[in-house]
């Protein structure tokens, strides 16, 4: 009966100790979240607003393919028309910075402008008897700048709010369209 009594005492004693550790995540969860753990200085919010969209940057050039073959068309396109990023909303940072920010900030390349002066070429894979087009554009993408810190609780408290930027996330892009009549170009 000792020996029964020992192995029932090493029972409890595992009992205890397991009951114990599972103790311990729990005071740590609470230390976790204490704001001497967030961090004390400032920060950037960067997020983005709505979708993507396009603008030209030069003419819309095409042919029709008179073939019964696939041919690939190839085409020059001369990039005329500037566009540049800039604040929609708000503002208080040159473009420079608000630039910075979104590349440091997000997984966004963004730029100040698009590159104008420049002919470009393009291929574009075109089905017999199909017209083919292509436009140069440029692809933006607004984002929400903020400033911020943590207070209470972890939680962010805004010192300064930006407004909307919008920004350059591709200098060139290629807007195309294939179709049996004349297309418009898309995106």
């Amino acid at each position: 009966m000792t020996a029964i009594g020992m192995v029932g005492r090493a029972v409890a004693t595992a009992a205890l100790l397991a009951g114990a550790s599972f103790a311990v995540p729990t005071a740590a969860s609470a230390a976790e979240v204490h704001p001497d753990n967030c961090g004390t200085g400032h920060f950037w919010d960067v997020d983005s607003v709505g979708p993507r969209y396009y603008q030209s940057s030069g003419g819309t050039v095409g042919a029709y393919n008179s073939s019964s073959q696939t041919s690939t068309l190839k085409y020059t396109l001369s990039i005329t028309k500037s566009r540049t990023s800039g604040w929609t909303s708000g503002g208080g940072l040159s473009v420079k910075v608000a630039v910075a920010e979104i590349n440091g900030n997000t997984n966004y390349t963004v730029s100040k402008s698009n590159t104008t002066g420049i002919s470009v070429e393009h291929n574009l894979s075109v089905p017999g008897k199909r017209y083919g087009y292509i436009t140069p554009k440029v692809e933006f993408q607004k984002f929400h700048i903020e400033k911020a810190h943590y207070g209470a609780n972890c939680k962010t408290v805004v010192d300064k709010d930006y407004g909307v930027f919008r920004a350059v996330t591709a200098k060139i892009f290629y807007s195309t369209c294939v179709g049996k009549t004349q297309c418009t170009t898309k995106p």
